[in-house]
């Protein structure tokens, strides 16, 4: 969701990214909708962060800058 907080990408975009560990994440074409915090824009299109994946985003980080301190 990182990534797709600051500009559309394509999926063949998406799935080059590194999970944690260096892992791939589990993301298909299929699934990444379904997330209901990503939206693919077009059938072959791009894929978006919605309000709800950037709410999530920003909980996150603001959970992990509170660990960090």
């Amino acid at each position: 969701m990182k990534a797709l907080a600051s500009e559309t990408k394509y999926f063949l975009s998406l799935s080059k990214l590194d999970g944690p560990s260096g892992r791939k994440p589990p993301l298909s074409p299929s699934e990444a909708p379904r997330l209901r915090m990503i939206l693919q824009r077009h059938e072959r299109g791009d894929y978006m962060i919605t309000e709800k994946g950037y709410r999530a985003l920003l909980g996150i980080a603001e959970v992990y800058a509170k660990l960090s301190v």
